[in-house]
């Protein structure tokens, strides 16, 4: 339905002006218990950040991640803290971030890949999907504000 009310021009305006939010980073993460040892494994990774994954299935705290060598997946904006999040997405492939505190732990970041968006049928789909969810909640406020104005007339 929404790729029916929605025009194919409407979507390539929407990402046009918002192609940077739509961008995602490919990350891996080492989650450390304290700081002393988050900055060990820091200054290790940045000398050699090839020896990451090792180290993530040696020493993170997090589970999943640590099975996979840290790896995290992609992720878009509004995922992690949004002062780390600055950081990340402002940060090239390969670089080491961190550590950073979270959740009372430490946390070191690699950025494996940076995808900027591009526009395709899945993203298409997700923006009509988006742009025809604000258009129907619009239409939705519409009829309850007109509905409430139509009950204070008769008061």
């Amino acid at each position: 339905l929404a790729s029916e009310m929605v025009k194919s021009r409407e979507v390539d305006l929407y990402f046009s002006k918002h192609k940077e939010s739509l961008k995602r980073l490919c990350i891996a993460r080492i989650v450390c218990k304290n700081r002393e040892e988050a900055d060990k494994i820091y200054e290790t990774v940045c000398v050699d950040n090839e020896r990451f994954a090792p180290l993530a299935r040696q020493y993170s705290m997090e589970h999943n991640s640590r099975i996979a060598g840290g790896h995290l997946g992609c992720i878009g904006r509004g995922v992690l803290p949004e002062d780390i999040e600055q950081d990340l997405f402002a940060s090239k492939v390969g670089t080491i971030k961190g550590p950073y505190q979270q959740n009372g732990y430490w946390a070191i970041y690699l950025i494996e890949e940076i995808l900027n968006n591009s526009l395709t049928n899945a993203t298409r789909n997700n923006i009509s999907d988006q742009l025809f969810a604000e258009w129907l909640r619009e239409k939705v406020l519409l009829i309850k504000n007109k509905e409430k104005n139509q009950e204070n007339k008769y008061v």
